[in-house]
């Protein structure tokens, strides 16, 4: 025997203590979970009793010097007497990795350490298999920028890296951060700057239209024009401006209104993200724990990107929880949720109980949740009556009084144009309905 088995068996005993503190930090989902991590760790504790048992053997084998062979004198001559035999046994295997592993153990431990060995492996695949460790995503994901976007950088870039230190565009930057568009402002002003630019050419070319053809609501619906050249552009050349100023302030403000809309999916998946965390807090595992716990859940899609960002403060900035958790606060759309964590930091610094704080937030949070269902039914209700009214009703009497007033004489509109015109309303204005529920459904 040599140094080199006690320095794979000692190497192999650091490699079970890495697992063990792995398993235990590994999060229980369930009574099934934990007692797959409890069997894993049982058999990485017995691994490392055998182990400890084969020491005393390797070391009474390991000389300084090499051993003379012992003599001893029979029949009038002297013979070399046989070697001790060793109780030890070389064992070799190749874990979950692929990689081999040779280990020196006495013999009759051989076949104990290869059961645990089976135990151990199979534990792990379960319990990977019902947490889903092998398929976790990664915290921080790097996506590469759009065709359009990298079109709109090799154009404008230098122009917008110039003007992004302007006070105009320092509103923009807290909205595309509150926003996650994951996309940074110098990026942003040159996709704003080239579709500017792409609705210039598009104006221009509605411009040419219009100069053409005549487009109206009776038939024939596009016909060709026959007023004067100069007339006729005088008449439409603002075309050409209001579509890209429009078009801009557009792109201008598209993050502000994702940040709403984000802010209201945010507040919606809140309060039972709040009754996770209180679950989770309630095991007694690190705070930092939970948040990764609520990443790696799929039913919060909204709230984790959020979280998300928090996460790679921590590993990526390398900052503490308590300041990622205000820099996440002050970055965050919605403000309950900045409250949250702002909470958080608060209960962390000063060593309150993180679970108690989550536990009375989860309780405020779902009452406020069905106070706000229940306006929300109210106003559903409210609506409906008045859709029924505009959409069904008014049409009608509407049409009624368009035939009386037609029948009269009183008006030179053909019956189809009444149509088409009231058919448009009715489209229009479920449009509009739908719209603004769509909006109050996100707000809520």
């Amino acid at each position: 025997m040599s140094f080199e088995a006690l320095k794979n068996n000692i190497q192999r005993e650091k490699e079970i203590v890495e697992k063990l503190k792995e398993v235990f930090g590994m999060p229980s989902q369930d009574d099934k979970s934990f007692e797959k991590k409890k069997e894993m760790a049982k058999s990485l504790m017995n691994q490392l009793v055998i182990l400890n048992d084969s020491f005393p053997e390797i070391l009474d084998n390991i000389k300084m010097a090499k051993e003379l062979p012992k003599m001893e004198f029979v029949e009038d001559k002297w013979k070399k007497t046989s070697q001790r035999e060793t109780d030890l046994i070389n064992v070799s295997y190749e874990n979950i990795g692929s990689e081999k592993i040779n280990l020196t153990l006495r013999k009759k431990d051989k076949e104990r350490f290869l059961k645990e060995l089976n135990i151990e492996e199979s534990s792990l695949k379960r319990i990977k298999k019902s947490m889903k460790v092998e398929t976790e995503k990664p915290v921080m994901q790097f996506k590469k920028p759009s065709k359009y976007v990298a079109i709109s950088n090799r154009i404008f870039l230098s122009l917008s890296t110039k003007i992004a230190g302007n006070e105009f565009f320092s509103g923009l930057k807290k909205d595309i951060k509150k926003s996650n568009l994951q996309i940074i402002l110098g990026s942003y002003i040159s996709v704003i700057l080239f579709t500017t630019l792409l609705s210039f050419f598009a104006s221009i070319f509605i411009l040419i239209l219009l100069m053409i053809f005549n487009v109206g609501l009776e038939y024939p619906f596009i016909s060709l024009v026959s007023e004067g050249f100069l007339m006729r552009f005088l008449k439409l050349f603002w075309i050409i401006f209001a579509i890209p100023v429009a078009m801009f302030f557009l792109m201008y403000f598209y993050p502000s209104i994702e940040a709403k809309s984000l802010r209201g999916r945010i507040e919606n998946e809140l309060p039972f993200v709040i009754i996770h965390m209180a679950s989770i807090a309630g095991s007694g595992i690190v705070p930092y724990q939970i948040f990764k716990v609520i990443v790696m859940s799929e039913d919060y899609p909204y709230t984790s990107k959020e979280l998300t960002r928090l996460i790679n403060q921590i590993n990526v900035y390398g900052y503490d929880l308590s300041t990622a958790l205000r820099n996440s606060a002050m970055q965050s759309s919605s403000e309950k949720l900045a409250e949250l964590l702002n909470g958080m930091s608060t209960t962390i610094n000063s060593g309150g109980s993180l679970s108690d704080y989550l536990r009375k937030k989860a309780d405020n949070a779902i009452f406020e949740y069905n106070l706000e269902r229940q306006k929300y039914n109210k106003t559903a209700e409210t609506f409906m009556n008045i859709y029924i009214s505009t959409v069904i009703a008014a049409p009608m009497i509407m049409m009624l009084m368009m035939i009386m007033i037609k029948m009269t004489g009183f008006s030179d509109l053909s019956l189809s144009f009444l149509t088409l015109v009231m058919a448009l309303s009715v489209a229009l204005i479920n449009v509009i309905f739908i719209a603004f529920l769509h909006l109050r459904q996100a707000e809520r």
